[in-house]
């Protein structure tokens, strides 16, 4: 059963996740994104690559375990505060679109895909397998313009950020989660009219949990 107060915002990386949930936590005065102790380790980068050969199943299954762990902490954290809306930092989704765009690229097998999920899918509580969604997809350009500008700012380039290839892939391959139940698709930079119709979306089935 899903929790009508538990919403995560996915999508590619540089597509605004962390800004836009700024805005929502000010837009909406009962939303919240709390802090995870779940950490995310620089899996075969940052260093590791000096060291060891990228194994793209091994990050695969390390990604899936993390985005488990996170969802886990939202999820305890929307158990004890009915009465707020929890906005948690990337879910599910982006470990299996992440593993698709590996897949893609001819990283990962559709057979190693299949043994991470079904090795790995007892992480997940059944609460957030399939849970609202916002997913923040403003396209390639975009994206890519916001790590040039990260990239120019700090100098800090994370896993293969700099192929633009894999960029544009996973852009692509978060198209896939258009028109998925409990989604609320953003394909361009959030505007007011946006921002006003996700509202509108949030607080229909927010204002049906039984404690409202």
């Amino acid at each position: 059963m899903k929790l009508n107060n538990l919403v995560f915002v996915s999508g590619p990386q540089a597509s605004g996740k962390s800004t836009f949930i700024r805005r929502l936590i000010q837009e909406i005065p009962y939303a919240i994104s709390p802090e995870t102790i779940t950490k995310s380790p620089q899996f075969y980068w940052g260093g590791a690559e000096e060291v060891i050969e990228t194994d793209f199943f091994h990050r695969q299954a390390l990604k899936h375990a993390q985005r488990a762990f996170e969802s886990y902490e939202y999820f305890i954290q929307a158990l004890k505060h009915p009465e707020k809306l929890i906005i948690g930092d990337r879910c599910i989704y982006d470990s299996q679109i992440y593993r698709e765009m590996n897949i893609r690229q001819g990283w990962l097998t559709r057979e190693q895909d299949q043994e991470i999920g079904e090795k790995l899918n007892i992480l997940n509580r059944p609460e957030v397998d399939e849970p609202y969604c916002i997913v923040l997809n403003p396209g390639f350009e975009t994206c890519l313009a916001h790590l040039e500008k990260r990239w120019e700012e700090t100098g800090w380039i994370k896993f293969r950020e700099t192929d633009t290839d894999y960029l544009r892939t996973v852009c692509e391959c978060f198209e896939d989660l258009q028109g998925q139940d409990h989604t609320f698709y953003i394909g361009q930079t959030p505007n007011k009219e946006t921002l006003e119709n996700l509202k509108e979306w949030i607080e229909f089935w927010f204002l049906l949990q039984p404690s409202r």
